[in-house]
């Protein structure tokens, strides 16, 4: 006899088999509902969090795009310019004192 029918036994309930039958498909049928719900839930789930991670990403390519744009205004003829030249103007930009001195108030004010 199942957990279910011995319970119902000791209360006194008599149940035929057919009711039993019915409540056994009915309480079948409400798990597989809920694995059904729980598969859903989990796959909105990893839906919100890739959507967020896109986000965070097209962010982070906005600001980096952002900063770029200020960096080609400043060196004037960007494109006549290697990778290495323009590495070699921002090593040689901070190494300055003053521009370390504002970098690290901002990044003291960032960080506080």
């Amino acid at each position: 006899m199942s957990v279910v029918g011995s319970r119902l036994s000791e209360r006194g309930d008599k149940m035929s088999s057919e009711e039993h039958e019915k409540r056994m498909v009915k309480l079948e049928h409400d798990v597989a509902v809920a694995h059904q719900k729980a598969v859903a839930s989990e796959s909105a789930k990893k839906a919100v969090l890739k959507k967020a991670e896109s986000y965070t990403r097209s962010q982070r390519t906005h600001r980096l795009c952002q900063q770029g744009a200020l960096l080609g205004r400043k060196l004037k003829e960007p494109d006549l310019l290697t990778e290495e030249q323009v590495e070699t103007v921002l090593n040689v930009a901070f190494a300055h004192s003053d521009v370390k001195e504002i970098l690290k108030k901002y990044l003291d004010e960032r960080n506080s």
